[in-house]
């Protein structure tokens, strides 16, 4: 790295008060940010310089004569030239970067005036959602008119003035809003090179938790609820920071009841007598879910969680529902020949109209063939045969989409013999044989009893017996 020879400086400080009277290029530009002093020219030779008033631009920025670059050493490693022309890029700008600059190329000389712009919040960049959020922005001592207009993380035109308000703030106002300030009557187009894009960046923490969540009796199911665009710990500057879980059942009048909290050390503390709902475990971060080990029908009802920072308080509502597939007449097995149905429902809760149901039937099934999609909810078997039983599973489907399913095991068997009846039948069967038997032998003795004796002739000249002559 090469330096500027005293003699250079003691020189441009002498023709400095000749530039007095230039006019100016104005430039905007932000603290930590990149800024372009644009340049429309290409020359082989070039020096940059810098001072913090007209009459004091006598620090060297970059200069290339011959080919070599010298650089001044207040801006070492953050300056450099476009390739395309002699324009100055300074990245990272500092406090100390803003001020007039000066362009020589050849015998012409450029003035430039570089300007501090800054957006000023209401709030911290940290805001909770359902807040109102008040942004300003301002270019320091610049007398002149300007025109601003702020653009949305969306890249949306919300406001066309210095001043923009926004009610209650929503997660999906989160991210850089964008300030463009034009000297007045400069403005041309959204590519026009005196726009200037001044940022600021906000942090809308929200509780992102599903709406609802289905399941089925005996499943594991997760009930999903982040911290957004941060974690935990981050929020140490919006304390009391408190956060719960809690439950109120589909049935009854029970009003909600704690099921956890988190400490100050961001750690889960069961409140509940449940066994059966645990929580993350280790220091949270912007994980806030909770688990249920084995989900049970009385587990059904509306989950809650919130989260107070400071004065503020998040609340989120999760829906579970437990889906369920049962027969009627509720038995364990049918017989063949025996009607009955099935169906499928939420458990102590109506079905929306947006909720459909996808019945798979065993692949033999007598109504298979028949079944339409969407599937009615209850079918009916008027018959069982042998090729109903299997699993029947339900399909629980948002438009296309399976969000649970619930299956039943049908068992369909052939009537079996009743011993006792056999035997009372066969005991009857010998009774009436005996009794048949009883009958006949008795209507035989009656017919003996009625038959004529036998008479012998008592003549004194017997004859055989047949034919006489007379």
């Amino acid at each position: 790295m090469k330096y500027l020879p005293r003699e250079l400086v003691i020189l441009v400080a002498t023709i400095a008060m000749g530039w007095s009277q230039q006019e100016e290029v104005v430039v905007i530009g932000q603290e930590g940010h990149q800024v372009v002093l644009p340049r429309a020219d290409k020359a082989k030779d070039v020096s940059w310089w810098f001072g913090n008033s007209k009459h004091s631009i006598h620090q060297a920025v970059i200069i290339i004569q011959r080919g070599t670059q010298t650089y001044g050493s207040d801006m070492k490693g953050r300056v450099s030239l476009s390739t395309s022309n002699t324009s100055l890029i300074i990245s990272s700008l500092n406090s100390n970067n803003f001020g007039y600059y000066m362009c020589e190329v050849g015998q012409m000389k450029t003035l430039y005036r570089l300007y501090r712009a800054k957006v000023t919040s209401s709030l911290a960049p940290l805001v909770v959602a359902s807040q109102d959020l008040s942004l300003v922005c301002e270019v320091e001592n610049f007398d002149q008119g300007l025109d601003f207009q702020w653009r949305s993380p969306q890249n949306s035109v919300n406001s066309n003035e210095k001043h923009l308000t926004i009610k209650g703030i929503t997660v999906e106002e989160h991210g850089t809003w964008i300030c463009v300030v034009t000297p007045k009557g400069q403005r041309s187009d959204g590519k026009s090179p005196n726009e200037f894009f001044i940022k600021f960046s906000i942090t809308v923490v929200d509780l992102n938790c599903s709406k609802a969540l289905y399941t089925t009796n005996g499943s594991s199911p997760h009930i999903p609820c982040y911290i957004t665009s941060v974690e935990l710990s981050a929020l140490s500057g919006l304390k009391p920071i408190t956060g719960s879980w809690t439950f109120k059942p589909h049935v009854g009048n029970k009003d909600f009841q704690k099921v956890a909290s988190f400490t100050d050390q961001h750690q889960w503390e069961v409140v509940t007598s449940h066994s059966n709902w645990i929580q993350n475990t280790g220091p949270l971060k912007n994980n806030l879910s909770l688990n249920i080990a084995s989900v049970l029908e009385a587990d059904v009802g509306t989950y809650r969680f919130e989260l107070t920072l400071r004065d503020i308080t998040i609340r989120r509502e999760v829906e579970v529902n437990m889906l369920r597939v049962h027969s009627s007449p509720d038995s364990p097995i049918y017989y063949i020949g025996d009607p009955f149905n099935i169906s499928c429902s939420l458990v102590d809760t109506e079905m929306s109209s947006d909720l459909t149901i996808n019945w798979i039937v065993p692949e033999k099934s007598s109504i298979k063939d028949t079944l339409p999609d969407p599937s009615p909810a209850v079918l009916s078997i008027p018959q069982a045969t042998e090729k109903d039983k299997g699993r029947w599973r339900c399909n629980l489907k948002e438009k296309k989409t399976i969000l649970v399913w619930a299956e039943l095991n049908l068992k369909i068997e052939s009537r079996p013999v009743n011993v006792v009846l056999c035997l009372s039948l066969c005991g009857a069967g010998i009774l009436i044989i005996f009794i048949i038997m009883a009958i006949l032998k008795l209507r035989q003795r009656v017919h003996c009893r009625r038959r004529p004796k036998k008479k012998y002739c008592r003549c004194k000249n017997p004859q055989v017996k047949g034919f006489y002559k007379t």
